[in-house]
């Protein structure tokens, strides 16, 4: 087996022309190429900006150490998500981003992976601004928000 030199990525901004959206082009340990998504070209006109944007991820990548578990909140698992994963049809994400409001506002600073029976307790007695406990179907739809979240976690690989 061959000893390789651990690598500096530099990575590579690249426009997707067809759909107007940036990627940071870069090859992983194994060699393979990745890429991730940076953003629009609206939230980011020109190359430049969406190097600058890129930064974060560079870094990543550069530094050897991985985040700790303990470190991966709902809150940031919920903003990657809306960024690169969520629907794009009006209605479906509108509904979602209501219901990630109310799963945010409980869980938003706990720790992943949540506890099954904390959040069942907390799925029985979550109630509206005015008092009165969210229905059985709205409560299911707060539970399957809940459920996209840690499969969210898990593909971008924050949780095993």
């Amino acid at each position: 087996m061959k000893l390789r030199r651990n690598r500096h990525q530099d990575g590579s901004v690249w426009l997707d022309p067809r759909v107007n959206i940036w990627y940071f082009r870069y090859r992983d340990a194994g060699g393979s190429r990745k890429a991730e998504r940076i953003g629009t070209k609206k939230e980011y006109p020109t190359k430049t900006k969406a190097q600058a944007a890129a930064e974060p991820i560079r870094s990543r990548i550069n530094s050897p150490a991985q985040t700790p578990v303990s470190l991966i909140t709902l809150d940031r698992v919920a903003d990657r998500y809306v960024k690169e994963r969520m629907p794009t049809r009006h209605t479906t994400s509108r509904g979602y981003r209501g219901k990630l409001k109310i799963v945010r506002a409980e869980w938003g600073k706990s720790a992943l992976p949540l506890s099954p029976s904390a959040v069942e307790l907390w799925l029985k007695d979550v109630k509206k601004a005015n008092g009165e406990l969210y229905s059985k179907k709205s409560r299911n739809h707060l539970k399957n928000i809940l459920q996209i979240l840690h499969e969210a976690a898990m593909f971008f690989e924050m949780i095993p």
